[in-house]
């Protein structure tokens, strides 16, 4: 590695852009990437402490097939809310209500998954 290499990054993610003749800075900042790293690895933690003892009592066979099935299934979801976004009128509703709507499918979720795992009996 070069010894000016980690200038050369910086440079990079703390580029300006100049547009209509004024400059802005760039979001790419190493205080924004700090800012989000450290939020997720904290939002993160109760994650660590659930799938941590699972991973580990898999064999190789299941971790693969376990992380396959993950990185399949997040595919997945990132199509369909791709699709559910840039169609127009449902885009549009997601948008203009999403931050409403999202509380309650999370909870009607949850709901399913208590009341399917016989936690809770209606």
């Amino acid at each position: 590695m070069k010894k000016n290499s980690s200038i050369t990054v910086l440079n990079k993610i703390n580029y300006t852009n100049k547009k209509d003749g004024v400059d802005y800075k760039s979001s790419l900042s190493i205080i924004n990437i700090l800012k989000v790293s450290t939020i997720t690895f904290s939002n993160g933690g109760d994650n660590i402490g659930v799938y941590a003892p699972l991973f580990a009592s898999l064999s190789i066979s299941q971790l693969f097939l376990t992380s396959t099935t993950f990185l399949v299934m997040v595919g997945i979801w990132c199509v369909i809310s791709y699709i559910l976004v840039i169609n127009k009128i449902i885009g549009y509703k997601l948008q203009e209500y999403g931050h409403i709507i999202l509380p309650f499918v999370l909870i009607i979720i949850g709901i399913g998954v208590i009341t399917s795992w016989g936690s809770i009996f209606f």
